[in-house]
């Protein structure tokens, strides 16, 4: 967990000290110059803790916004994981412009089909790499 409690906005302040923490929105994408989404330097490495603090029994995250963020494929299917957690809250995800394929629709896909998910908004907009099977 120590990547996600580490992580801080452009002007260093903790976005969420402990798993404990009431945050119910957490926005990481830094600035968003001409309309396009610019990302904060998450990877797919990150979704591994984000994915972590989702599944928590403790956690109270509603509303995540990655727009921008390089975390292709492999980090939606980490990140995929806490939000099918019947202990994930989140009813608001934004993926815009973060380098995803057709192989994410469907980790998404899982998670909007599970009864335990509670996500209502999905952004996928922005740059993809997808056809129409996605």
């Amino acid at each position: 967990m120590e990547g996600f409690s580490t992580l801080t906005r452009k002007h260093g302040t903790k976005m969420c000290p402990s798993l404990d923490c009431s945050v119910e929105d957490i926005g990481l994408a830094e600035g968003k110059r001409s309309g396009r989404p610019e990302g904060c330097g998450l990877s797919e490495r990150s979704c591994e803790d984000l994915s972590s603090v989702l599944s928590s029994g403790s956690s109270s995250l509603r509303h995540l916004d990655l727009d921008g963020n390089n975390l292709k494929d492999s980090g939606v299917k980490n990140l995929s994981a806490g939000l099918q957690s019947p202990h994930c809250k989140l009813e608001t995800l934004s993926l815009r412009s973060c380098g995803l394929s057709e192989r994410s629709c469907e980790d998404l896909s899982s998670v909007l089909s599970s009864e335990s998910s509670s996500l209502r908004h999905l952004d996928l907009s922005g740059k993809t790499t997808w056809k129409d099977s996605g």
